[in-house]
């Protein structure tokens, strides 16, 4: 298994596991709606330097996420 860490750590081209979501209520229905819960596969496509949007790929469909909430997000890389 690989590392733990926040999305936002994780290096552009990973495939990463989502481990958990660490926010409220609205954070995790929010990332619900884009497809993002625990359990589910996806690849850190970019990210911005600095505080800038992360893009992620799921299931063949591209997501941008704001750096605060892609912070929230706990995976495991692969």
């Amino acid at each position: 298994m690989g590392s733990k860490s926040t999305l936002t750590e994780v290096k552009s081209g990973t495939s990463c596991k989502v481990l958990e979501v660490q926010g409220g209520r609205n954070a995790v229905s929010r990332l619900e709606a884009l497809g993002i819960h625990p359990g589910v596969k996806l690849l850190k496509k970019s990210q911005l330097i600095g505080h800038g949007p992360v893009t992620v790929e799921i299931n063949s469909h591209q997501v941008a996420l704001g750096h605060g909430i892609a912070h929230k997000v706990l995976v495991e890389t692969l």
